[in-house]
């Protein structure tokens, strides 16, 4: 090669990633006599595909799986991905200005990634956290309005106080970053039972 030789080396974009699915959004509201009011949401995400090319392997399928390729943020995903979770609310408000709301917050199962038969995931299974089962939580709100400035709440999340699942840290069971104390508090209630209060005041 001659002293003007030269190498032209630009980034190229080679990769990529192609989710599909469905979300679903419903509400009902219904008047019940001098009871209140009556309402009811309901959010729910099916993960069909989570397909991801890095331009070096053969794409992969990352849907109901998690770990150190899925669930660690280089590529992919910084958290588990479920094939299903959901929130649902129902609500009575009721004419005296109190308000009752129950929420049931669901996380699908997901298996750990090395039981994918996609190339650039299968492996040896760590023996723990290798399948979680879907994880449900429920809160407990109370809200009561009085006068035109005042809202005081109350309330409780993880009424049933479910601990976290937990990860290992073996053959990529729990990334750095995303997976913190052996858990992901992304998508993991970490906290536990929490009671929280509060008053709003409008001027």
């Amino acid at each position: 090669m001659s002293s003007d030789g030269f190498v032209i080396d630009t980034p190229t974009n080679v990769g990529g990633i192609k989710t599909s699915g469905f979300d679903f959004n419903s509400s009902y509201s219904h008047r019940i006599g001098g009871l209140g009011n009556l309402s009811a949401t309901f959010i729910g995400t099916w993960l069909k595909k989570y397909v991801t090319d890095n331009g070096l392997a053969e794409p992969y399928d990352c849907a109901g799986f998690h770990g150190t390729t899925c669930s660690g943020g280089t590529v992919a995903s910084t958290a588990p991905l479920p094939k299903w979770r959901h929130k649902a609310r129902a609500t009575l408000q009721m004419p005296n200005g109190i308000g009752w709301s129950l929420q049931w917050r669901m996380v699908g199962k997901v298996k750990h990634e090395h039981a994918s038969n996609d190339a650039a995931l299968t492996g040896a299974l760590p023996q723990l956290s290798d399948k979680v089962k879907a994880q449900n939580y429920f809160d407990w709100a109370t809200t009561y309005s009085f006068g035109d400035h005042y809202n005081l709440r109350v309330g409780v999340n993880n009424i049933f106080d479910n601990d976290p699942p937990l990860m290992t840290s073996s053959v990529g069971g729990c990334p750095a970053g995303p997976c913190n104390g052996n858990t992901y508090p992304g998508t993991w209630d970490a906290l536990g039972r929490y009671v929280y209060a509060g008053v709003t005041l409008d001027f």
